[in-house]
């Protein structure tokens, strides 16, 4: 259960989350279609729209590096998120100190119009959620408030 949310900082002040571990809620906004191959998961098409991406921060510098790194241009890409947030633009980011990913993810699939776009989109070693990217009706700006007003 996550015991606290940060508030809700643009992509460009990633450094200023804290370095401990935690979950993360990335709302990114696609402007146009994404289509590309992702993995194991294949062919993945993508409307335009907007994303929250779920994940959680574990290893060393904590929610501080991880979120620094997913708001990095030009990074190697590495996870599932990587080829959305490089094709994408990284609107704003929600940390969550000792929070899960499938708490955040779970509360995500329930907002009003969310839907899971494409199933084990970076979920691959989750047992319990169907995805960690859900779409978010709008601009994605109220679904992540809502996460973050939800204790």
């Amino acid at each position: 259960m996550v015991q606290q949310l940060m508030p809700i900082l643009a992509a460009s002040d990633a450094a200023r989350a804290p370095a401990t571990p935690g979950a993360y809620a990335l709302l990114i906004l696609l402007r146009r279609p994404f289509a590309g191959r992702i993995g194991a998961l294949g062919r993945v098409g993508l409307a335009a729209g907007a994303y929250l991406y779920l994940g959680s921060a574990r290893g060393p510098g904590g929610l501080r590096a991880r979120l620094a790194r997913h708001a990095r241009r030009g990074k190697r890409l590495h996870w599932h998120v990587d080829r959305i947030t490089a094709h994408g633009a990284l609107v704003s980011i929600l940390a969550a100190p000792g929070g899960s990913e499938c708490d955040l993810a779970d509360r995500a699939r329930a907002l009003p119009g969310a839907s899971v776009p494409v199933p084990g989109f970076g979920s691959s070693d989750c047992r319990h959620c169907p995805a960690h990217l859900i779409a978010v009706p709008g601009d994605g700006r109220a679904a992540l408030a809502a996460l973050a007003h939800f204790h």
